[in-house]
């Protein structure tokens, strides 16, 4: 013991306050307690014995007479004597045919019944070239070392176990043929026949070098003590393995998570087994790490390979960079994926940090497949939504209803990185899937990033050098630089090789040749979870989770959806059948089986004037947007809605965005809606220049654009006049008449009494609401008649009350309530609140009268909502207008008289005030004539 390393700092006193203290010991300038101070002392003294047992063993070797080498025999060397044994390149001269070292057991006899070493090296230049034979890679005496798991012996056991046996037979046969005792049997003679076989092999190598079957004889010993190794030392290992095999293995820790995976194998994501929307497969292509870091002030070196287009692999390739004892285990994987154009496979890797004892197979982020107890319903689920993946990537109207992926991509919180990310929404609206057209929309994003092949399924991810950095002190320089441990990634590349070589998992096929193909369950397994789409209510391009894709005739037939048809509307007599007409003989004539160049056509400017353009204006609320669509249903086609916000405000941009809509309506053959059109269809102004060139874009667009536009708009007044001989047809909406406004009540009672499920409902406490409600408006000046719009939101609004009163009534055990009720006064209060706001806008500008947004539209010329609707009258038109100019009232005829006669003659301001008194008078009698009329109005309507 090293008195000046080793002093008592506190002692035993005789009083009995400091006897009670503990006795502290200082080692290598750390206090220790007295416990842990002998075992101190105890690992001290093994290590010593260790020594002085192996100096004793290198004096006492024998040397065979063959070779010269030592006798055959495996040579536990103590972690301390590892670099004063082996302490340079190549062989090690009078020592064991395979060298032993633990990581930190100082006992040979530890080292031999525990496994616990984690180096072996050959030393013997004949098992070298026998084992590189073997497993086809070339070994060197210059780096002999292996370490753990020693990967050549575990993947190649079963052809060192036959060529041991093919030896053993060929030097029985030369025994059997010098007549001696065959190789292996058991007697008593048989180590003095050896050891005199030894002698005269001796002599005749001195004299003329060893035979063929000297050197067979000594490689069959010597690599019988590499399956001695491997049998004794190794049999965790190979008892572990077996259990993955026949999957009866349930928990693995780190140092042995490398065999769990090999190339080849499926896995599927533990995030895809608790949320099966997100369930993955991947396939393995190659394995690394998962080892002792025997360097660790090296980290591993990132290459271009890690430059990847997710945020989990910048979190894997800091996991893999960190510091640790052992290295990360990386996995290399891939899956299926498509651009739209083409089918083939995508990178992904995964990297599994040390942890400490051992896990659930199951609950590692990603997992063999065949470990799950559920793997056949997985498999099958993952094969049906792969051939739906297939199915639909070229384009396919359907309905989705759920919420969308997250997809991330890049780091986020990097200033100088870009970064994208999709959050989830909820969607419940018709979708138009297209790969290609939502990856082109997503790459207008820097940060996105979508191709197939390259990363890892190019080239797998490079070893951790820490792994095999144990350096070799170098004579006159005293400095570490070079290993002499073997680097055996290579077979890890090489079991790579092997498997993309013999798979056709990684092909990379066009999606129009996909049909000639015949492809296996496993390659449908590996398509992704989600595709790009774009939903039409949430106008937006969405990652779309495959699962919650739908035909559209099996969401017309469920519970709550209701597909909007012609039927369901209220609408001007004759504009049905007008817009069925229209669209049907247009869809028909752009047929695509009629031959190029057989389309009938208009215009003697080709490809000009193809398309349908339908202009419906009139008040909000009056069904326009809701026509549009019904003509998208009418035909089974997707109505693509366009608003404003969807276009931007820049002239240049505004056209990029408006084409690219109108490509895409025409490749998806789509119903295209401009709601709101007058915001771009405005008169051009002298001056103006952002407003003309948004006139002229859109007037090229209406030119050329082949597919159905439909345009609505309620400031029909503010249209540029160059459109007008642009649009087809134009329909006009009038405000609702008694008996529209009749049909829509009784529609809107209809729907809630099939779908409202448990509720009660008063109807015809409700009709004589509607009824008065109807007349009172019409007699009132200050009333606004509702719209389709007000009666639906007035529904809604009166179901809430009813609802409410439902709950409120639910926690008073007085009030006998069983179930809502749906009443007429739900509608007064509705109806009470919307005409005090109506009052209170006219109050604000000054109506005192009508409609007061009628009135505003009206005087700013941009509607009039009492103009009657005459075009779809059984008349002609000129009888109709004829008609019209003869029931103008007397009244009006004589103000126009006077209005001609204080125009022609000059008379004196008295004649002109005479004239101003008659046509204040006259304004009085029209006035009363409208009172009058609208009375008689309202009796007819009572009576």
């Amino acid at each position: 013991m090293d008195s000046d390393k080793n002093r008592l700092v506190g002692g035993g006193a005789a009083d009995a306050v400091k006897a009670a203290r503990p006795i502290i010991y200082e080692h290598n300038g750390v206090t220790v307690d007295r416990d842990a101070y002998i075992h101190i002392l105890e690992e001290q003294v093994k290590s010593l014995r260790a020594d002085v047992k192996y100096l004793e063993s290198k004096t006492t070797m024998s040397e065979d007479g063959v070779t010269g080498a030592p006798t055959p025999k495996i040579m536990y060397v103590p972690p301390g004597q590892w670099r004063r044994v082996k302490k340079d390149f190549g062989l090690v001269a009078n020592a064991g045919t395979l060298l032993v070292s633990g990581m930190n057991s100082a006992d040979e006899n530890d080292m031999r019944h525990s496994g616990r070493h984690d180096r072996l090296a050959i030393n013997s230049s004949l098992l070298l070239g026998l084992i590189s034979d073997i497993v086809g890679e070339p070994l060197s005496d210059h780096r002999n070392v292996w370490v753990w798991p020693y990967k050549y012996l575990v993947v190649c056991e079963p052809q060192i176990r036959k060529k041991l046996g093919e030896l053993e037979q060929e030097c029985t046969a030369d025994q059997a043929a010098a007549g001696e005792t065959r190789v292996g049997e058991n007697g008593e003679d048989k180590q003095v026949q050896e050891r005199q076989q030894q002698q005269q092999d001796s002599e005749s190598a001195r004299k003329s070098g060893p035979s063929e079957a000297m050197v067979r004889r000594r490689l069959c010993e010597e690599l019988r003590l590499v399956v001695e190794f491997m049998d004794s030392q190794m049999s965790g290992i190979f008892s572990l393995r077996r259990q993955i095999e026949d999957l009866s293995l349930k928990r693995i820790s780190f140092g042995f998570l490398w065999h769990l995976y090999k190339p080849g194998d499926v896995l599927i994501n533990k995030a895809g087994k608790e949320n099966q929307d997100k369930l993955q497969a991947f396939v393995v292509l190659h394995v690394t790490g998962g080892r002792a870091a025997r360097d660790r002030s090296q980290r591993l070196r990132p290459d271009v390979d890690w430059d990847s287009n997710s945020e989990t692999e910048h979190k894997n390739l800091a996991l893999a960079k960190s510091i640790s004892r052992m290295t990360p285990l990386i996995l290399d994987c891939a899956y299926i994926d498509s651009d739209g154009d083409l089918v083939g496979p995508r990178p992904r890797r995964f990297v599994f940090p040390e942890y400490p004892g051992e896990v659930d197979i199951v609950s590692l982020d990603a997992y063999p497949l065949a470990f799950d107890s559920e793997k056949d319903r997985l498999l099958g689920h993952l094969v049906r939504r792969g051939r739906r993946f297939l199915s639909v990537l070229d384009g396919a109207h359907l309905h989705y209803r759920g919420t969308s992926l997250r997809e991330f991509q890049g780091q986020k919180g990097n200033r100088f990185r870009d970064y994208f990310e999709s959050n989830p929404e909820d969607v419940d609206s018709e979708v138009m899937v297209d790969q290609a057209a939502g990856i082109d929309h997503y790459k207008q994003t820097e940060a996105f990033k979508f191709s197939l092949g390259g990363g890892v399924v190019a080239r797998p991810t490079p070893a951790n050098e820490s792994e095999v950095a144990d350096y070799v002190p170098q004579k006159g320089y005293g400095i570490y630089f070079e290993s002499d441990v073997f680097d055996d990634s290579a077979i890890d590349v090489d079991r790579r090789a092997q498997f993309v070589a013999e798979t056709d998992l990684l092909r990379t096929v066009s999606v129009k040749h996909l049909g000639q193909l015949e492809l296996r369950d496993d390659y449908y397994a590996l398509m992704p979870p989600r595709v790009y789409g774009y939903a039409m209510l949430n106008r937006k391009w969405l990652p779309l989770k495959i699962d919650s894709l739908r035909n559209l005739d099996e969401v017309n037939g469920e519970p709550g959806f209701r597909k909007t048809r012609f039927e369901d509307l209220v609408l001007p007599r004759g504009h049905k059948k007008l817009l069925q007409a229209l669209v049907k003989q247009h869809t028909s004539a752009g047929d695509e089986t009629v031959p190029p160049g057989k389309e009938f056509s208009m215009d003697i400017v080709y490809r000009k004037g193809k398309g349908l353009v339908i202009l419906l204006h009139g008040p909000p609320g009056v069904g326009k947007t809701s026509t549009a669509e019904c003509v998208a249903a009418e035909l089974g086609r997707p109505l693509l809605p366009i608003t404003c916000g969807d276009l931007g405000g820049d002239s240049r941009n505004m056209e990029k965005s408006l084409e690219k809509f109108c490509r895409l309506a025409e490749k998806w053959r789509c119903v295209m809606l401009l709601d709101e059109a007058d915001v771009f269809l405005g008169k051009r102004e002298r001056g103006d220049v952002v407003r003309n060139s948004h006139v002229a874009v859109f007037l090229r667009v209406l030119e050329y654009y082949p597919g159905v536009l439909v345009l609505t708009s309620n400031r029909v007044g503010e249209l540029d006049e160059a459109f007008r001989s642009r649009i087809h047809v134009c329909l006009f909406y009038p405000k609702l008449d008694i008996d529209s406004s009749r049909r829509i009540w009784h529609k809107n009672l209809a729907r809630i009494r099939s779908s409202a499920g448990d509720l009660e409902m008063d109807e015809d406490e409700i009709t004589r609401f509607y009824e008065r409600q109807w007349k009172e408006n019409q007699s009132s000046q200050r009333l606004r008649i509702w719209n389709g719009r007000d009666i639906r939101n007035a529904f809604q609004t009166a179901l809430a009350l009813a609802q409410y009163e439902f709950f409120e009534a639910r926690r008073d055990p007085d009030i006998d309530m069983p179930r809502p009720v749906l009443r007429a006064d739900h509608f007064e209060r509705v109806g009470s609140t919307s005409a005090f706001f109506d009052q209170y806008i006219g109050n604000m500008h000054g109506i005192d009268g009508d409609d007061p947004y009628s009135v505003m539209a009206e005087r700013e010329s941009v509607r009039k909502d009492t103009m009657p609707n005459f075009a779809f009258s059984r008349q002609p038109s000129w009888k109709l207008k004829a008609d019209a100019r003869a029931k103008r009232s007397a009244n009006q005829r004589r103000i126009d008289a006077l209005l001609e006669s204080s125009q022609s003659e000059d008379e004196d301001s008295d004649a002109d005030s005479n004239l101003e008194e008659q046509m204040e008078r006259l304004k009085l009698e029209i006035k009363m004539n409208k009172l009058k009329k609208k009375a008689k109005d309202w009796k007819a309507t009572g009576s």
